[in-house]
């Protein structure tokens, strides 16, 4: 019973963690559409969460395929992954049982094998992907806000206004490396937790075999 509950707690944080995902990056685009370019969303509250939800769909689509091309993703994985000779090691025991199993279905074993522990798993993916959503939202609000306060910006001697600007761009920029530099920290931290679950539980299955009757 208590095993029971645990899982459903720990499902309920994962989904809680994913819908952030979405909905912070989303709501910030809405509040910043709704500052710059004055949208009103109908529906009122209901209206504002489907929106949202929506945008930060969109903006984690579009952040994902920009992430995942070959050189952009190369240079965020510069690091050598830590998880790497986990799953080399975890593939060799998945073959001891079947001969075939391909590299690419290791994940896929191991985490249908670590059942209700995966959730650690879901909940690094989602911090991931909210990472990732709040770097791209970052992009998209500077550019609205800094558009609709051109004029503000820009006033003043040239040598102020420049400054304005650079600035401006300067602290977009320095928000959004931070980001991806959670989201480059949450990447590996899922995989090297669900490998390290797997081996556990080949460990504690050696180490507790069944008693037979």
């Amino acid at each position: 019973m208590l095993e029971t509950l645990r899982g459903l707690l720990e499902t309920a944080k994962a989904t809680t963690y994913e819908l952030l995902a979405l909905l912070l990056p989303g709501a910030i685009i809405l509040a910043a559409l709704e500052r710059t370019c004055g949208i009103l969303i109908p529906f009122d509250t209901i209206g504002t969460i489907t929106t949202a939800y929506i945008f930060g769909m969109v903006l984690q689509a579009i952040a994902d395929f920009v992430l995942k091309r070959k050189r952009i993703a190369k240079w965020i994985q510069s690091e050598k992954p830590t998880w790497k000779p986990s799953a080399d090691y975890a593939l060799r025991l998945i073959q001891k049982k079947l001969e075939a199993a391909p590299a690419e279905a290791t994940l896929d074993v191991c985490l249908t094998q670590v059942g209700a522990r995966r959730s650690i798993y879901d909940k690094f993916i989602a911090l991931r992907d909210t990472a990732r959503g709040l770097a791209f939202a970052t992009v998209v609000t500077a550019a609205l806000v800094i558009v609709d306060e051109w004029d503000a910006i820009t006033s003043g001697s040239r040598p102020y206004a420049v400054a304005k600007v650079a600035a401006a761009i300067l602290f977009a920029i320095v928000m959004f490396l931070a980001f991806i530099q959670r989201y480059a920290r949450f990447y590996p931290l899922a995989n090297q937790a669900v490998y390290g679950q797997f081996l556990a539980t080949q460990f504690d299955a050696r180490t507790n075999p069944p008693e037979k009757e």
